[in-house]
Parts: C-alpha cells; structure tokens; sequence
C-alpha cells in the first residue's frame, strides 16, 4: 500500500482513541491543516494511538484519513462514514451528475441541523443516527424537517430500524447502513406536501431574500434594517407555494456555484470534505492539502 501502511488486519488501535481519532473527519480539522494553524495536538493524537508507526514516513492528511476510514469502517462506523457513503450512493450508484445535485452540510432548519440536504429538482434531508447516537431529540428534528423538504429520510444502523419504523411519521424514509457497510432502502420517503413557507423562508439568508423578492416585483417597497426581515417574509408570503418554492431550490443551488466537481477527482472517502459548502477553493488547492504532510 501507498507510503508503507501496512495490512488493516495488522492495525490495533485502543478503544479509548476511537472517539478523539473520529474527530479527526470534522471539518475543522481540515481547516487546520489548509490554513497552516497549529495541529500539534492532533500530532500528538496520532502518535500515542499508534496511528504515525504504521507509515514508513510521514503520512500526508488524506493518508490518515484513509486508514481511519477504512480501520472505522467495520468497527467504528461515526457519522462522518454514515455521511460519505450516503453521498458515494447518490452519486455513484444513482449515477447523478454532480451538475445535477447540490449537496449541502450541516443545513440549519429552526432550531435543529440536517446532517444534509440534497437538492435535484426536489428537497430531500438526510439526518443520522448511528450506532454512537441517541434518539432523543429525533422527534424535534423531524417535525422542522417537514417544515421544509419534500422528502426526510432517516439514515441508521440495523440497530434502531424497529424503534423508528414504529415511531416516526409514516412517510419518513429509513435507509439502513448494514453490517456489510451497503445502504439498503428499509422505507421509502413519501412526498411532504405540508411545506411551512415562513419556515422556507428562514432557511435563506438576507442575501438570498433580497434576490429573490427582487426577481419576482417589479416595485419593492424601501425600508430600514429593522423592518427588512417581516417586510420581505410578508412579499414572499404573497407568492404562490409552488413558485415560492422553486425560488427556494434556485437559491439552494447557487450555494454550490464555486464548488468543484470531486466525483472521481479526489479519494471516495474525501468526498465529504470536498464536497463542503464552506470550502471555496479550486481543486487544485484541495489536492495539495490532501498532500501535506502532518509530520514535518
């Protein structure tokens, strides 16, 4: 294997590092790495695990992804895996083009956070609970995400497949991630029809508000700071649901504008941090920080 990892088989890592290596995924580690800030601590992580023995030099950011992944994939399987092989299914399986949909992270609906949302044509929200997760809160969650997409789908482990078929609303999908690390379709999503339209509306930013409630009126009233939210919620309102609604995936899809295309670019289990709204530079910066050594 590339740069001397050796066999998964011959990596043994204590239980105890297992949540503090996971965090490892989050974006923010990523950011660390691309911003050049001090990642010592998570140096140090790496070595009193074992992790940095296993490589004959010093391994580069999308190496120590890559054995986490696929060490945690059996064993461990966090959010983020969960999160990454959702995405390689929509991509790679359904044979979407990355043109076609708008993956969007950690998309904030009142007071909760969809792990992410699709868009192609339609809404679809994809929240999971693995293994490591509690249900509680799962009752909150659904009830904002059916404010505002047309499908929710609940992403789990064979594990909580029998408490969510008999709890939450029937036309919320279950997809399973089973013991063989495949996706399988428990329940599909029924279309929602029930779309709160000031919940829509409080999903966009300003931006997003004022390009809208421009493109549709030819005359739109001037008003102070303080009274620029309700009087543009107020003209959104007035619009028909269906066209609001389309205005609402339009600015969804201009989140992604200056994305790149990752799909077959970069590693499959990268696909996530590539594919992050928040990332903003081109491919060719993004492969260079997969390269950077963490070991000077």
């Amino acid at each position: 294997m590339k740069n001397g990892i050796f066999k998964l088989m011959d990596i043994q890592i204590d239980k105890t590092y297992y949540n503090p290596l996971s965090k490892l995924f989050n974006y923010a580690f990523f950011q660390k790495v691309c911003k050049n800030d001090n990642i010592d601590k998570e140096v140090e992580l790496l070595e009193i695990s074992g992790i940095l023995k296993h490589f004959k030099k010093s391994p580069t950011y999308s190496e120590i992804i890559s054995l986490l992944y696929f060490y945690f994939k059996d064993i461990y399987r966090c959010e983020y895996i969960y999160k990454n092989e959702v995405i390689k299914e929509i991509y790679k399986k359904k044979k979407q083009a990355f043109k076609d949909v708008v993956i969007l992270n950690e998309f904030g609906i009142n007071f909760s956070k969809a792990d992410f949302l699709a868009v192609n044509g339609h809404v679809t929200i994809y929240e999971i609970k693995t293994d490591l997760d509690s249900l509680s809160r799962l009752d909150g969650q659904i009830e904002d995400y059916l404010k505002v997409a047309q499908y929710v789908n609940i992403v789990t482990s064979p594990k909580f497949v029998n408490a969510l078929s008999e709890h939450i609303p029937s036309n919320v999908g279950i997809l399973v991630f089973n013991e063989k690390n495949k996706l399988e379709i428990y329940r599909e999503a029924i279309l929602n029809i029930n779309i709160d339209m000031q919940a829509v509306f409080s999903c966009l930013n300003s931006q997003e508000h004022r390009k809208i409630i421009h493109d549709k009126y030819v005359l739109v009233p001037q008003v102070p700071n303080t009274q620029f939210y309700n009087t543009y919620l107020a003209l959104f309102k007035e619009i028909e649901d269906n066209e609001a609604y389309d205005y609402f995936i339009q600015q969804l899809k201009n989140r992604r504008q200056n994305l790149f295309n990752p799909v077959g670019k970069v590693q499959n289990e990268l696909l996530c941090v590539a594919m992050n709204q928040r990332n903003n530079i081109s491919l060719d910066n993004f492969l260079k920080i997969c390269n950077f050594q963490l070991v000077t």
